[in-house]
């Protein structure tokens, strides 16, 4: 027996072994994690190895001559079971059903030993190709279905799309005169499908008119044709498979299904109701049926061709080019009849009439506006410079799919020509062809969506040079052996690529991202100022964000004045949209607040930035307030702003989940922990450990998180607690910079962990004043006051006039405060205020919790007795709320007093009177009160209690930090250090 041959049972024990250190390091003790993950991995392997050789013997015992097989099936098995128990370790570690793992181990054995008693050698390598085509097909339809809500219900993403859906309803209805000329082939054929369905199946038809109001009703109809788009280009790798395999045999069509499957561009307009991935479909119809024409007489092929070509120049005008395959069949076979090839002619005439019933509806119409159309096109970027088309076709290949496809793809074009073999020529023609329409035609005015049409021909040249090189140097094994590795790390790039970009479009598009944000930090009146158009697919924000006002300018030119123009309010925002080729804003001339940026397509996805034109650097004095805990789904690092900010995670009875995105590597990060549970805090995929926090206390600590394998860009990382129990509550903050966790470890008095924040901080945020000043105060509350006046000292080197300031601040009250704090800050006066939260919820408030899973708050009202839950928990220290009380329609009896109380609920079972508040019942008015919140994560109930039906009501009431409340105690704090200075 080689020993080659057991080492695939010891890669399956490594990773089972490697599993079972992970689930343990997460869930029971975080001892030693790189010891444990080591004698894991080697333990692991070494086990199931000595296991995989020692059945081996037994089993060529009993069957000497199956010795291949043997090997094949124990290798297939225990990959399998590696696989499985890899993905079913946590379940089956908590139950103890380790033994389940021998079911799928022997089921899959003796398959695999069935097999090779019938089927061995070359024969049962033929029987597996539909095996491998099923995959690749059903993968490709996976990733193109993936996407079709992309942007829904809020944004249809690319621009030209909306102007083809309106027509559906109108179609639909049986007016198929199409307003304008562009071409809609498709979008005839999209209607009469969605007609029979509607009358076929029990659904409701929807608003009848596509406008930025009736968009989510609409929805309806752009899922379906999306859904339909893409089961058609999920078909384009099964007939680029059934043309390559006619022309160069199996291997070279799957390889060029698979490429075509995980095609990044035509997984983007798959997914996008345009013209271009169906008029491919019926190009490569045609184009099969025309290779049918060269190796066959069939009558019926050309009648398929010409109806095929007819219906992609109905689809898109210029798609009739296909018929120069079926002409280069004709005339490159031996035996012609051109009878045929005339009825082929005429067949493709009617087929596009079919669908395009615009051209016998209206003739003369048609026509007129099919040249101002094609006039339109060739005219369309006749000011632009052909070398920056030419660049773009280059750049855009090998952004959206890779440089190596793009050099296989070219280089298998090169073989095909040098092979001089005439049925080569009936897919040359084509390709060929597209790719003079593009040089000759658009290269002035070059898009992705016209390169949707050539990237399959050129998926079948990569796939074709593969094997072309393969046969080159079959008799060099060590060649063969460079090449196949090679091609596995590219396919395998390939596919992830593919995937990436389907796992992304099921995430919000970065302007859902940048409205969400706009609607937290933007006030109402607020001005966005934006270069026109700002995007295409932001036509629908003035419904989803009423309060902003948008206003054109050339943000470079502002950004580069040495002030602020006066038209600029403090609280506006300037904002940039950059797509994939555009060249990005200088930094030197401002640094960026925020910046949204996924991978990018031409109109999917832009990276969007926001500026405070008040301060062009952000470089903060102050540690951020932090009081209302706030989750989300999905966070941005990309600016040092975002890097400040803390990332809360309140567990739950169902798991919390978060999506960090980064254009860099993320280094060590801060955690602190408040509440009363256990749990898990997973830090990447399979990877965390276990977290307890006893009731009253705070766990704080230091983690590196693991990216993410997907997406390829940008980098992507998932932080996650697992589930509590009912009546167990946890809140963890997510400190990308662990200086910002000095106030809450202040607060707790933990000095300790103040010093040991400082240590694992970089040097901007060892910087910034503050956090010196409570890096002094822990040391010499550790007794260590030498160290403490160094520290000083070096604040007052480092930032002159600082300490000054800050202590000038407690005589400032109100909005001078206030602004004062905010330029202390570097933020924008608004930003102070995105802690604050209310009640009633707005509409717009409402939905964005409803969009994240939050709790949106309860009330209940009876006789003298009154309830208010507010919806935000909330962390230690100090707030101040502001209740609006109202009459009702009755009167009040005068003596009657009504008192109301702020109530802090803690996990479950602690309750505290924050604040109080005795009242007559007609003393309607706005009332303020102040409290501090002892302990965290606080949920906040206010009670009304009377003897009697009261006159007045709760309006409003609104929470906010006591942001002065809170520099006041930040001062008390620093007085310890500043008793020293003069």
């Amino acid at each position: 027996m080689r020993i080659w041959s057991v080492v695939p049972a010891v890669l399956a024990g490594a990773l089972l072994g490697l599993r079972s250190q992970l689930y343990y390091l997460s869930n029971v003790s975080w001892e030693e994690p790189f010891l444990r993950l080591a004698i894991g991995f080697a333990a692991g392997g070494g086990l199931l190895g000595l296991l995989d050789y020692a059945l081996a013997r037994a089993l060529k015992r009993i069957a000497p001559s199956w010795q291949e097989r043997i090997n094949l099936s124990l290798f297939w098995s225990l990959l399998i079971v590696a696989l499985l128990g890899w993905y079913f370790w946590e379940p089956l570690a908590e139950k103890g059903l380790f033994f389940l793992l021998l079911l799928p181990f022997l089921l899959a054995l003796g398959l695999g030993l069935l097999w090779g008693k019938y089927q061995t050698g070359q024969d049962s390598l033929d029987r597996l190709w539909p095996f491998l085509l099923g995959l690749v097909l059903l993968a490709g339809l996976g990733l193109r279905l993936s996407g079709i809500v992309h942007g829904l219900p809020d944004f249809i993403c690319h621009c030209d799309t909306p102007k083809q859906l309106a027509l559906l309803p109108s179609f639909m209805a049986g007016d198929l005169i199409p307003p304008t000329s562009y071409p809609v082939g498709h979008i005839y054929m999209y209607a009469a499908i969605l007609k029979a369905l509607f009358a076929v199946l029990p659904l409701e038809q929807p608003s009848a008119v596509l406008t930025s109001f009736t968009l989510p009703e609409f929805s309806v109809y752009i899922l379906l044709v999306r859904g339909f788009q893409s089961l058609i280009g999920a078909c384009i790798p099964l007939l680029a498979f059934l043309v390559a395999r006619r022309l160069w045999g199996r291997g070279v069509g799957i390889l060029a299904a698979f490429l075509i499957a995980f095609d990044s561009l035509h997984l983007t307009y798959s997914w996008e109701a345009m013209g271009e991935v169906p008029q491919t479909f019926w190009v490569f119809v045609a184009l099969l049926f025309s290779v049918r024409i060269f190796q066959e007489d069939n009558w019926y092929d050309y009648l398929a061709a010409g109806l095929a070509a007819g219906l992609a120049a109905a689809t898109k005008i210029y798609g009739g080019y296909i018929l120069i395959a079926v002409l280069a069949a004709h005339f490159l076979k031996p035996n012609r009849d051109h009878k045929l090839l005339l009825a082929a002619l005429l067949v493709s005439a009617l087929g596009a009439l079919i669908c395009t019933p615009y051209a016998w509806l209206d003739p003369m119409g048609w026509w007129a506006n099919l040249q101002e159309e094609s006039a339109r096109q060739y005219r369309a970027g006749r000011g632009y410079s052909p070398w920056l088309g030419f660049s773009y076709f280059w750049q855009a290949l090998s952004y959206r799919l890779s440089p190596w496809w793009l050099a296989a793809g070219l280089g298998g074009l090169l073989a095909l020509l040098s092979r001089r073999k005439k049925a080569d020529w009936v897919f040359l023609a084509p390709a060929l062809c597209s790719l003079v329409l593009i040089f000759g035609f658009r290269l002035r005015y070059l898009r992705d969506w016209d390169l949707v049409n050539l990237t399959p021909y050129l998926s079948l040249c990569a796939a074709f040079c593969f094997f072309f090189i393969w046969q080159r140097i079959n008799r060099n094994i060590a060649a063969k052996r460079v090449v196949l590795v090679m091609g596995l790390v590219a396919l395998l790039l390939h596919g992830m690529g593919g995937i990436s970009d389907a796992w992304l479009a099921r995430q919000p598009d970065t302007r859902g991202f940048a409205l969400d944000w706009m609607q937290k930090y933007m006030p109402k009146g607020s001005i966005l100022w934006a270069e026109a158009p700002f995007s295409s697919g932001m036509a629908f924000w003035p419904h989803y964000l009423p309060k902003v006002k948008y206003k054109p300018a050339t943000v470079e030119k502002v950004l580069r004045q040495k002030a602020c123009p006066k038209s600029v309010k403090p609280h506006d925002m300037l904002a940039i949209e950059r797509v994939w080729n555009q060249d990005l804003l200088r930094t030197d001339l401002a640094e960026p607040l925020k910046v949204f940026k996924l991978r990018s397509g031409y109109w999917e996805n832009p990276q969007i930035s926001f500026f405070n034109c008040r301060a062009r650097k952000y470089d903060p004095l102050v540690l951020r307030t932090h009081l209302r805990i706030m989750p989300q789904k999905s966070w941005f690092m990309n600016t040092p702003w975002d890097w400040d900010r803390v990332m809360d995670l309140y567990c739950t009875p169902k798991p919390r989940k978060s999506l960090i995105y980064a254009n860099h590597g993320l280094g060590r990060m801060g955690y602190l922990a408040l509440g009363h549970a256990k749990t898990s805090f997973f830090m990447g995929p399979h990877y965390g450990f276990p977290l307890k926090v006893e009731s009253g206390g705070l766990a704080r600590g230091y983690f590196s998180p693991v990216r993410k394998i997907l997406p390829l860009t940008p980098n992507a990382y998932g932080l996650s607690l697992n589930e509590v129990d009912k009546k167990q509550v946890l809140w963890m903050g997510v400190y990308p910079s662990p200086v910002q966790m000095m106030p809450l470890l202040a607060r707790a008095k933990d000095w300790a962990g103040v010093l040991e924040a400082w240590e694992n901080s970089e040097i901007r945020q060892k910087n910034i004043p503050e956090a010196l000043l409570f890096r002094a105060v822990a040391q010499k509350a550790l007794g260590k006051g030498s160290q403490a006046r160094k520290t000083i000292e070096e604040l007052k080197q480092k930032h002159p006039g600082f300490l000054a300031n800050y202590r000038k601040m407690q005589e400032k009250s109100g909005q001078e405060f206030l602004r004062s704090l905010a330029d202390m800050a570097s933020v924008p006066l608004s930003y102070l205020e995105v802690e604050n939260a209310g009640w009633p919820l707005s509409d717009l408030e409402r939905k964005l919790r409803q969009k994240q899973g939050q709790y949106l708050g309860q009330e209940v009202n009876k006789k003298g007795y009154y309830h208010l839950w507010l919806p935000d928990l909330y962390l230690p220290g100090f707030a101040k709320m502001k209740l609006v009380l109202t009459r009702k329609g009755h009167a009040a009896k005068p003596g009657k007093r009504v008192k109301i109380r702020v109530v802090g609920h803690y996990a479950h079972y602690f309750t505290k009177d924050l604040a109080k508040l005795e009242l007559e019942q007609s003393a309607a008015g706005e009332y303020d009160l102040s409290f501090e919140l002892p302990r965290g994560p606080l949920r906040l109930e206010v009670v009304m209690e009377s003897e009697e039906i009261s006159s007045i009501e709760l309006a409003k009431v609104k929470v906010s930090p006591d942001l002065k409340k809170e520099h006041e105690w930040r001062c008390d704090i620093f007085s310890s250090v500043w008793a020293e200075l003069p």
